[in-house]
């Protein structure tokens, strides 16, 4: 994300840029801390976290290639390597989950 907020134009600097940044930030953070976490819930709270900062990232994607900032393959494939960690992160959710239903 942040070498395709590099090449974004100087007036998205303290828009898209930086909300880019947050977003892929806020995703590693809470996947640290819930992993830090004691708690089932804990942990499957900041997993959650992290997963609605994918899907931001996704949408800024999206915005960036419908302004015309990267290219059609560019798109298609960082669409592709957020299904993939969508897809990990949504089965270590529910590994939380079953696990919290063991333990309840």
């Amino acid at each position: 994300m942040y070498q395709i907020a590099k090449v974004l134009p100087g007036e998205e600097r303290f828009a898209l840029i930086q909300q880019m940044r947050r977003a892929a930030i806020s995703l590693t953070n809470n996947l640290a801390e819930g992993y830090g976490r004691y708690t089932w819930q804990d942990r499957t709270h900041f997993c959650r976290q992290a997963r609605g900062s994918l899907m931001e990232l996704v949408d800024d994607i999206g915005i960036c290639h419908e302004e015309g900032y990267i290219a059609e393959a560019e798109f298609k494939s960082i669409r592709e390597q957020a299904a993939q960690v969508l897809q990990l992160m949504n089965g270590y959710i529910g590994y939380l989950q079953k696990g919290l239903k063991e333990k309840g």
